[in-house]
Order: structure tokens, then C-alpha cells, then sequence
């Protein structure tokens, strides 16, 4: 019995010895493993909305952990759809812009004789609208660049109002004041006439009488800013314009090209006018004042 008890001390001895041993050899593994999760839960719970101290103190890690990829996985679900979204609208113009690049000399030969017919039959109203609408084709078009000249999109709103004045009868009076040092700089194609073709075809032509609308740029605290305004019939809610196809077209184009702190606001008073400014940022610094328009 005294060899059983000797026997039973030392296996107690030795399992105690080994299981201290066990301990000492789990806490480097334990620390090893415990810390790379330690730092995967930190980084979830500053994904999860930043909990108070408090809160994290409740918060299973594993649930803590399985949230934030379950939020990660959806907003990458998300964005896969935004970025396909982008692609089809991509894709889309793409085939509106080869679509009016079939055969575009078919189209100026065309109005170069509508031309030549109209200034022989003496008719130098038809003859200028032909050429108004060839050289507006021609810059809408642009050789497939999406940037051109300010200047050229000045070119283009003058012809567009020519022919606009020749269909009413100039029933329009178009200013322009456009800072000088602006007229090189590259700007997207199409940013302004849709502005002007929205003023004369919602503001003025609805009013008795001739309407005014005036094109205003300058250069404003690292921004480049235009602003047309039209003395039209005005509209009562102007959340309702930007659901048409023009400004919604230009607003969006604007924030994909200029970033998102570009934008286009409009301000408008019934039987007063409209206005409308847009606002592009730009990585260099300059002032201009605008002058007073003639409306």
C-alpha cells in the first residue's frame, strides 16, 4: 500500500509537472493565434458604425467579424453593379457616337447643296441655316474627341441661336461675357448649348415678346463657373428640370469628368427667368469677376 501510495503521489506529481509544462508551451501558440484575431476584430469594429467602449465590450468577435464581411460582400456586390452600370453606359455611348459618325460627309454634302441651291434661288435665310446646322454637326461630332476648345463651344451655341432666330424670327437676343484667358481651355463637348437650348425651349419661347438669355464664365476660387440666364416664363419647381434628358445628362457628365464637388444648380422665378450655373473644379487658383448682363 505504501508503494501504490508512493506511486499514485508521483503520477499526480508528473501529471501536475506536465500539464504546468502544457500551459507554458499553450500561451506563445495562444498568443500567436489569439493576436492576428485580435487585430482582424479591431478592424471589423471600425467597419461596425464605431461602437461606443461600452458596446464593443458586449459584442461577440466572431459575430463581430462574420457582419463585417457579410457588409464588406454586399457592398462589393454593389459596386460590381455600379461598375457594370458604368460599363453598359460606356458601351451605349459608344454606339450613339458611332451611330452619327456613319457617314457624316454624306450629311455635309448634303447641306453644302441645300446651300449652293439656296443662295442661287436667292434665299440667304435657308442658305445660312444650312450652314449653321453643317458646322454644328461638325462640332458636335468632333472628329470622336470628347473635349474641345471653350471657344468651339461658344461656335457651336452662336450657330445653334442662328438657326433658332431664323425659325422664330428673331424672337431671341443672346450676350455673351466670357472671360478672354478662357476661350483655349479644353472643357467636355456639349456642356453649354444643352444649358442655352434648355432656356430658349422652356423659358422664351413660351413668352410674348423677345427674350433675352445671357452666357456668363469666369474663374472663382479654383473654379471654373458659367451661368446662363434667360428673363423667360420661369418654372415653379426646378427638381423637375433635372429629370429631363439635357441637364441631367450634363450634371452627370459633369461629376464624372470634373469630380463631385462640380455641379449644376438652377434658380427660378415664375414669369422672372431661370438660372442656371455650373461649377467645374479646377487644380489652379484665379479670379474673374463677371460682368453685369444686358437682360
Amino acid at each position: 500500500m505504501g508503494q501504490l501510495n508512493n506511486i499514485g503521489a508521483v503520477t499526480f506529481g508528473l501529471g501536475g509537472v506536465l500539464s504546468a509544462l502544457l500551459i507554458l508551451a499553450m500561451i506563445p501558440v495562444s498568443r500567436k493565434l489569439s493576436g492576428p484575431l485580435s487585430q482582424l476584430y479591431d478592424s471589423a469594429i471600425n467597419l461596425f458604425e464605431n461602437p461606443s467602449d461600452e458596446q464593443k465590450s458586449g459584442l461577440d468577435e466572431l459575430k463581430v467579424i462574420d457582419g463585417t464581411f457579410r457588409r464588406v460582400a454586399s457592398q462589393n456586390k454593389q459596386l460590381n453593379e455600379r461598375l457594370m452600370e458604368a460599363k453598359l453606359r460606356e458601351k451605349e455611348a459608344e454606339l450613339r457616337l458611332l451611330q452619327a459618325q456613319i457617314n457624316p460627309h454624306f450629311l455635309y454634302n448634303t447641306l453644302s447643296s441645300i446651300y449652293w441651291m439656296a443662295q442661287m434661288q436667292k434665299q440667304p435665310d435657308i442658305a445660312q441655316m444650312a450652314v449653321s446646322l453643317s458646322e454644328s454637326f461638325k462640332i458636335s461630332l468632333n472628329n470622336g474627341r470628347e473635349r474641345i476648345p471653350l471657344k468651339k463651344e461658344l461656335e457651336h451655341i452662336k450657330h445653334y441661336m442662328t438657326i433658332q432666330n431664323l425659325r422664330f424670327k428673331g424672337k431671341f437676343h443672346y450676350v455673351e461675357e466670357i472671360d478672354d484667358s478662357l476661350l483655349e481651355r479644353e472643357v467636355i463637348k456639349l456642356l453649354l448649348q444643352p444649358i442655352i437650348e434648355n432656356a430658349i425651349v422652356h423659358g422664351l419661347e413660351k413668352k410674348k415678346g423677345i427674350g433675352c438669355v445671357v452666357l456668363s464664365g469666369w474663374r472663382e476660387e479654383g473654379m471654373l463657373v458659367f451661368q446662363v440666364k434667360d428673363d423667360g416664363v420661369g418654372m415653379v419647381q426646378t427638381a423637375q428640370a433635372m429629370t429631363g434628358f439635357g441637364l441631367k445628362n450634363v450634371h452627370e457628365r459633369i461629376q464624372l469628368y470634373y469630380g463631385e464637388e462640380s455641379k449644376l444648380d438652377i434658380v427660378s422665378t415664375v414669369q422672372q427667368g431661370t438660372v442656371v450655373t455650373i461649377r467645374l473644379a479646377l487644380k489652379e487658383e484665379g479670379g474673374y469677376n463677371a460682368t453685369n448682363n444686358h437682360c
